[in-house]
């Protein structure tokens, strides 16, 4: 027989996002899940989940992600949303709106590497972070 330990996460993601809030880390996305629909969400919109790895640690943390999808099914993202800054990253469109396919940010993200800090925001009374890449020229 053949026992083998399987791997947990003990890494309580607010605690990963907050420890980022002053110290960049470089990250990895090892995954993005497919869209899911939830039923306290508004009409037409839909959440997925991409998980993240801290190159040093190892540790891996999963993120969800809400977004607008079209009756085309093109998806809308807005500068305010929590995806905003990646995307914006990836596509190097600033200051508007992103308008994609769920297609295009699987393959724009799966298995980028890029060194992120984390802000927090506030909606309404619940406060929540923001992953944002440090590009060429952000501090």
């Amino acid at each position: 027989m053949s026992f083998q330990k399987a791997e947990s996460s003990n890494v309580d993601t607010d605690e990963f996002l907050i420890g980022m809030i002053n110290n960049p880390k470089d990250l990895e996305i090892v995954d993005i899940s497919e869209l899911k629909t939830s039923d306290n969400s508004k009409e037409g919109y839909q959440y997925f989940y991409i998980k993240i790895k801290d190159m040093d640690s190892k540790e891996k943390v999963r993120l969800s992600f809400n977004v607008k999808v079209n009756e085309d099914n093109s998806i809308y993202i807005g500068q305010g949303a929590k995806i905003y800054p990646l995307l914006s990253y990836v596509s190097n469109i600033r200051n508007e709106g992103i308008v994609c396919f769920k297609e295009d940010i699987d393959e724009a993200l799966d298995g980028l590497t890029f060194k992120a800090k984390t802000i927090r925001k506030k909606f309404g009374r619940k406060p929540y972070f923001v992953l944002v890449p440090i590009g060429q020229g952000d501090e």
